[in-house]
């Protein structure tokens, strides 16, 4: 069946101004209202109901259809780590981790000006959402970006991970999610929590986890109907499938000054 002229009219301009805006970069909100105007005023039947994801999703299937080379597009930042300014998080998100890497922002924070940069490197399979939160809290009270790097973060470390100033991945990064459990894991809290009457402490835990699941939606622009449904059984993504996602903002080239203290290199951990 071939197009009519109207149709393929619409496609080219579509093209265009998408191949436009992002040579210039401007606000995803811009380039969502330009093309949602374009096309649903001419009635092509896209649902934009969800935002931000659809038109991702809309703007790579426009290039690849087109051959647009598609690794030219993705936008890689090169940064240079070492003790510094980087903050290697590789462990099981609980309470005391989390005083451990509370403390390690505040005190790097305190050797930084407000103009530097700390970069959170994030290898973590998840725990406890409410130890998650005081992290987030102490993130936000701090003058300097907190930009975050996946290695592997799953999760309540995949809300770790979406609060970064921009959100970094390479080739081997992985991310995801899963729908949320009661408990010392998923999107629980620690175990204390439960040391009083079970349904008032199992009522806690649900919205502590709601109060997460609303913080990932409204960072990744959807609705948390939306994210439920994303996540609605247990769901990785890796390398590039971070950015098309709108999960991560840059791909990373990391340069690292110190060997010892570099992410890119596995560490020997000693037996004791």
């Amino acid at each position: 069946m071939s197009l009519s002229k109207f149709t393929i009219s619409v496609i080219i301009t579509s093209v265009l101004l998408i191949s436009s805006y992002m040579l210039f970069q401007p606000e995803i909100t811009e380039r969502f209202e330009t093309v949602k105007t374009l096309l649903t005023s001419k009635k092509i039947g896209i649902d934009f109901t969800n935002g931000r994801q659809e038109l991702a999703d809309l703007e790579l299937k426009i290039m690849r259809a087109t051959n647009v080379a598609y690794n030219s597009k993705i936008p890689t930042v090169s940064v240079t780590v070492s003790r510094q300014n980087l903050i290697m998080f590789e462990s099981f998100i609980s309470k005391d981790t989390v005083l451990k890497l509370i403390n390690e922002i505040l005190e790097l924070s305190k050797q930084l000006s407000s103009s530097d940069i700390i970069y959170l490197w994030i290898d973590s399979p998840g725990g406890s959402v409410g130890d998650l939160i005081k992290v987030i809290a102490v993130m936000d009270s701090i003058p300097q970006k907190i930009h975050t790097i996946s290695g592997f973060a799953f999760s309540a470390a995949f809300g770790l991970y979406l609060h970064g100033d921009r959100r970094y991945y390479n080739e081997s990064s992985k991310i995801g999610d899963h729908p949320g459990t009661i408990g010392s894991g998923g999107s629980g809290v620690s175990g204390e929590a439960f040391a009083g009457n079970f349904d008032s402490r199992s009522h806690m835990v649900k919205k502590i986890g709601y109060q997460i699941v609303s913080h990932n939606a409204q960072i990744l622009g959807i609705s948390v109907e939306k994210y439920l449904s994303v996540f609605s059984s247990e769901v990785y993504f890796i390398g590039n499938e971070i950015l098309d996602k709108g999960m991560a903002t840059h791909k990373i080239k990391m340069h690292c000054l110190d060997l010892s203290y570099c992410p890119l290199i596995p560490r020997v951990v000693e037996k004791k």
